[in-house]
């Protein structure tokens, strides 16, 4: 080190891009770093004219040059990075100006124009002192911006397709399945990707057999295309693939027909069930189950999708006026055509009660006469007279008044006579009932009800051939209004004298009188008024 201190000493430093002479010394550049280390020369050696900090400016575009080039970035800034990284020692570079035509929405991807400041530190000089310190040296880099997708992800997505959808809604836990084959291949090309879009979906396989009903899982291949800002993880650069990736899988085609239990369940039961009919012996009962399997409207009874087996059950030998009987009906399903809507194909079974009717026989029309002969064409002075001839009125056997409505309607009184008949007996219409009846007849009695249906159906009529301009307009109308026994009350009223009015009402019965049910609160009545013309 001495040594290499005393030799320095005796060279003359010039100016930028100085000259050194050496009588002593030659110099060595190694590892491309401009590192200058001096020897020993023998005496009487002349070492060569020689700038230290000199820097060769092809040297140093040529590097700038093999750093953009040697791969592709995934962006300007870390082309540059690299490039400012390696450099060559002495010199810095800064970009000024990057070129490559692309929309604002897109990625760059392609060869991008880079426009770089090339600038030499402090105590450096190019070969060529012709040359500004700072030169603007032209190169291009391969930028692409583009984002990867893995092919996982895409896979990921079309896993949807055939996922297990746990139970709920009517139906256990299933693999997700197709009704038809058109129907998956609808779906795939429907799948949406932010980043591209399934381009083309074809069958690999499917079963041969025309007509049969596929229950099965079918391969698809489906290509899917990336758009101009993604690309594949791991793609092979330079390799032509159209940004396209092939994927194969499974999906369940079940082209089987659907029967649904309950409603076939719900519509047994509301055919044959007690509360809809009854028989008048359990052997009926059973040759109108065998009827029904003939006569269903239940698609899957009628194609033979579904059979009804009933099972072994004893006639009854009890014997009363009416009971109850169950019928265990079996429902068994064709597993090649069909399955029930709840994804299962086990028998099920139906629970159907029916109605054994054995009671004595009421006629309708003879109690309906009764109740005319007893109060027709009669006045009576009060309800209470008008009550009385009823409730003395002989019926016929097993059948009794239970309950009387009177409606009056000016002079005219309507009466609603409720009969019930012994659980025993039952009436002579078309479902056996025993329910009580309902028999509406006439009468004449001095009443002291109004009626708010008249009431409304006037006001009614009175308001909608009026126009109004506002809502005191309206008020002041309401105050003149009157029906007998009846108080009217204005409440709000909305809309123009343009558009025509809505409006509120409460009606209220006066003191000692009543509503025609024989009560006496306030109801509420929207009329409306017409437009003005």
């Amino acid at each position: 080190m001495k040594k290499l201190l005393s030799l320095l000493s005796g060279i003359g430093i010039a100016s930028s891009g100085s000259v050194l002479t050496a009588n002593t010394i030659n110099i060595k550049q190694i590892n491309n770093e401009n590192v200058e280390i001096i020897e020993d020369l023998n005496e009487g050696q002349t070492g060569p004219e020689i700038n230290v900090n000199t820097i060769k400016v092809s040297d140093a575009i040529s590097k700038i040059k093999q750093t953009a080039e040697k791969q592709t970035y995934v962006s300007i800034n870390e082309a540059i990075e690299a490039i400012q990284k390696e450099t060559l020692v002495g010199t810095e570079v800064s970009l000024e100006k990057s070129e490559y035509i692309v929309r604002e929405e897109n990625k760059i991807n392609g060869l991008v124009h880079l426009n770089l400041a090339l600038t030499l530190k402090k105590d450096y000089t190019w070969d060529n002192e012709s040359l500004e310190s700072t030169l603007y040296v032209s190169t291009i880099a391969k930028i692409d911006e583009r984002i990867n997708v893995d092919k996982n992800e895409v896979l990921a997505k079309f896993k949807e397709l055939w996922s297990t959808i746990p139970e709920g809604e009517g139906k256990v836990e299933h693999k997700k399945y197709f009704k038809s084959k058109n129907e998956a291949l609808l779906e795939i090309l429907q799948t949406e990707f932010e980043y591209g879009q399934v381009t083309n979906a074809i069958i690999k396989s499917a079963s041969n057999d025309e007509g049969k009903v596929i229950n099965d899982d079918i391969e698809f291949e489906v290509e899917v295309l990336l758009d101009k800002n993604h690309k594949w993880l791991n793609e092979v650069e330079g390799e032509k693939t159209m940004n396209l990736n092939t994927f194969n899988f499974y999906l369940k085609i079940d082209e089987r027909k659907e029967a649904s239990f309950n409603e076939l369940n719900t519509d047994i039961i509301n055919e044959l069930g007690k509360n809809n009919i009854k028989f008048y012996s359990e052997q009926e009962a059973l040759d109108a189950i065998e009827q029904y399997k003939t006569e269903s409207n239940i698609e899957s009874i009628k194609d033979g999708g579904v059979s009804l087996v009933v099972k072994e059950n004893d006639i009854s030998s009890q014997i009363h006026s009416i009971y109850d009987k169950e019928f265990i009906i079996e429902a068994k399903i064709d597993e090649k055509i069909y399955k029930w809507s709840d994804e299962t194909i086990l028998t099920k079974e139906i629970n159907l009660l029916t109605l054994i009717d054995s009671r004595i026989q009421v006629k309708q029309n003879l109690v309906e006469n009764q109740l005319k002969d007893a109060v027709e064409s009669k006045v009576f002075a009060s309800q209470g007279e008008l009550v009385q001839a009823i409730l003395d009125t002989s019926l016929e056997e097993g059948a009794t008044v239970l309950n009387i409505k009177i409606n009056v309607v000016d002079d005219e009184t309507n009466i609603q006579v409720i009969v019930a008949i012994d659980g025993e007996y039952r009436w002579d219409i078309k479902d056996d009932s025993n329910e009580p009846l309902t028999f509406e007849i006439k009468s004449k009695v001095y009443d002291n009800r109004v009626d708010f249906s008249e009431a409304a159906k006037s006001l009614s009529n009175t308001f909608k051939t009026e126009s109004f301009a506002n809502k005191e307009e309206i008020e002041a109308f309401v105050e003149h209004q009157k029906v007998n026994g009846i108080d009217i009350e204005f409440v709000d009223a909305n809309g123009s004298q343009e558009k025509g009015w809505i409006i509120n009402l409460i009606l209220t019965p006066n003191k000692n009188m009543t509503w025609s049910d024989g009560t006496n609160s306030s109801q509420k009545l929207m009329v409306t008024a017409k437009a003005a013309k």
